[in-house]
């Protein structure tokens, strides 16, 4: 399965790992963070077949057993190496990647870098959880793709909580609305996320009535609210290889579900509303 979106550059200029990351931070987003293994697993070789590149993992500097990205946030997973990581020269506190596996390593010695870009957009538009979905899934579609029912090129996104992001904690500080739209919702008595995206932990098995979209507040909590309510929303760009896969699993997982008697996915005629599963009825 391919990641969400094409997020990572690769620098082919040799630097070090602090040249590395001013230049990804001046030029892109930062050096490259990976937030969950699902999506690590999903992505290809960005730095080439058996090449080293900079990614944005460092040993903290206050405890050299603990390791954390350069913006901050904290390793949810690892994917070192066999016997790394091993501090072999003693000052080994920057993480190369080779073929998708990390190596710790001195910072001083230059490499390519892998920067990342995060395309996540604030829509300072007030709109339903509904309208929010549709107009994520009307910005952009793919012309190239032979399935127009799985055509678009952006989504409500996947979010896991964001409290040590800081690119997220600042863009949403922007919002005009106290929270924001994500792609969280509560279908056929399933949370799931409308990108098709594995939730990482158990929600609430029943919401409070009406309770069924989530929401990201400007402190990154998510929240669940009445889809009735009028906020901004993100948007974040979604490949249409990863669009169709992941939305046909989703309703797949719908109509697999042995409390379901009927459930009608449409693509209204008034507009691009890809995906929208419109009635379900329970038994």
């Amino acid at each position: 399965m391919p990641v969400a979106c094409a997020c990572f550059h690769l620098v082919p200029h040799k630097m070090t790992w602090d040249d590395a990351q001013k230049y990804c931070r001046a030029n892109h987003t930062d050096l490259a963070i990976f937030r969950t293994e699902s999506e690590y697993e999903a992505l290809e070789n960005p730095c080439g077949l058996d090449k080293y590149c900079w990614i944005g993992l460092h040993r903290d500097d206050t405890n050299a057993a603990v390791w954390n990205w350069a913006n901050g946030e904290e390793v949810s997973f690892t994917s070192w190496a066999t016997n790394e990581p091993n501090d072999l020269w003693r000052n080994e506190n920057c993480t190369v990647m080779e073929n998708k596996l990390w190596i710790d390593i001195p910072c001083h010695i230059k490499f390519e870098s892998l920067c990342s870009e995060d395309d996540l957009i604030l829509v300072k538009e007030e709109k339903t959880w509904e309208e929010a979905l549709e107009h994520c899934r009307t910005l952009q579609t793919d012309p190239d793709s032979k399935d127009t029912h799985f055509n678009h090129l952006y989504d409500l996104p996947h979010m896991h909580a964001e409290h040590n992001n800081r690119y997220v904690k600042d863009l949403i500080q922007n919002a005009q609305t106290k929270e924001v739209w994500i792609g969280l919702r509560f279908l056929a008595g399933n949370w799931l996320w409308v990108n098709g995206f594995p939730l990482e932990e158990q929600l609430l098995v029943c919401p409070k009535p009406k309770m069924n979209c989530g929401t990201m507040s400007k402190t990154g909590t998510r929240l669940f609210r009445d889809c009735s309510g009028r906020r901004n929303f993100f948007s974040r760009n979604t490949s249409p290889l990863v669009n169709t896969t992941l939305n046909k699993t989703l309703s797949h997982t719908i109509l697999s579900n042995p409390t379901i008697v009927k459930a009608t996915l449409i693509k209204p005629t008034h507009s691009h509303f890809n995906l929208q599963i419109s009635r379900i009825i329970l038994q």
